[in-house]
């Protein structure tokens, strides 16, 4: 690490630190909307100030609304796949955690920035996550926008804590940071924000018949009802492309029988629509069509939907898959990851 670079990592700390000052974990639920609103206004930057949701002080930085919702949505809607969900973000991370939240990588950071700390919820370090993947400590260029990003949420507290904006806040609205073309300047304004709870649909996958499809189309209906789901393991594999991954468990299985009939661990370099049709191929051809196709995934809905309905295969959207949670419930297990 050279001086300049160290330079940013002591300033990023003294952001956050500063931050901190302002106890917001203890004022701000965590669907508390804070938004700023970058002069170009291409992608607006969300904050959230976590803290029941990770069992950490984390001040939480997304990149775009769909980023923000769709963590929102995660961290909120429950965890009824046991899954990781705080690593399945698309964002930044400045979180006060214990001595063992941090890798060899970071600690080494902290060692060479001279960063002492001691006690639980005192280890602060910052982290890029990005989903399907282990976080990563942010590069030169994320620490740039990490610093602009935490001066312009230090101008709204301030403004919260110190000015006329905690007078004019009204409860449901977001802390908006944004540029002024008249003026020349930002400022820290509070105003409704419509934002959607959801993220919407996933991508809808369309296919278009061929001989492969109505040779698909035409073979027999067998007895299985057949389940399929995927969700993320909570243990990190080496990717194709070298870096560590939390792979994606897809699982398809007869409902009638509780038999799984296919499985494979996929990783985010992998395109995971080809490998789901094509799972979905081999049990047509090794037990006939199913009777009905059933899951609970809105991704799963886009892939699989146009592809069912050009080889005839009934499909049902269901809340829950027992077959397919008692046979992850089971790997998990032999796995020793339960």
């Amino acid at each position: 690490m050279n001086n300049r670079q160290k330079e940013k990592w002591l300033t990023l700390y003294d952001r956050a630190l500063e931050i901190a000052h302002f106890k917001p974990w203890a004022v701000f639920d965590e669907d508390q909307q804070f938004l700023f609103v970058r002069k170009q206004r291409r992608e607006s930057v969300f904050y959230s100030f976590l803290g029941p949701s990770a069992c950490r002080a984390c001040i939480a930085c997304y990149e775009g609304e769909r980023n923000y919702v769709r963590a929102m949505e995660r961290l909120h809607s429950g965890n009824g796949k046991q899954e990781l969900t705080f690593f399945l973000q698309n964002g930044f991370m400045g979180i006060w955690g214990n001595r063992n939240d941090l890798d060899k990588d970071t600690y080494a950071l902290l060692k060479e920035l001279g960063i002492h700390c001691r006690g639980n919820g005192s280890w602060l370090h910052f982290l890029r996550f990005e989903e399907g993947y282990a976080p990563v400590l942010p590069n030169d260029k994320e620490l740039d926008r990490l610093i602009d990003l935490y001066e312009n949420l230090i101008m709204l507290l301030r403004g919260f804590f110190e000015g006329e904006l905690g007078k004019l806040h009204t409860e449901g609205d977001a802390l908006v940071r944004i540029y002024d073309e008249k003026e020349k300047m930002y400022f820290s304004v509070s105003e409704k924000v419509k934002i959607p709870k959801s993220v919407g649909d996933d991508p809808v996958f369309t296919f278009s018949p061929n001989e492969r499809s109505e040779r698909l189309r035409t073979t027999e209906t067998g007895n299985i009802v057949l389940e399929i789901g995927w969700s993320y393991l909570n243990t990190a594999v080496t990717d194709n492309d070298g870096r560590d991954a939390f792979p994606l468990l897809l699982l398809m299985a007869d409902t009638n029988t509780g038999t799984v009939l296919e499985t494979e661990l996929i990783t985010p370099s992998v395109h995971k629509e080809n490998v789901l049709i094509g799972k979905l191929e081999k049990v047509i051809a090794a037990y006939g069509k199913p009777k009905e196709i059933r899951y609970r995934e809105n991704d799963i809905a886009g892939i699989l939907n146009d592809f069912c309905r050009i080889i005839d295969v009934k499909r049902t959207l269901r809340k829950t898959l027992p077959a397919i949670d008692r046979a992850k419930k089971e790997m998990m297990s032999n796995m020793g990851l339960l």
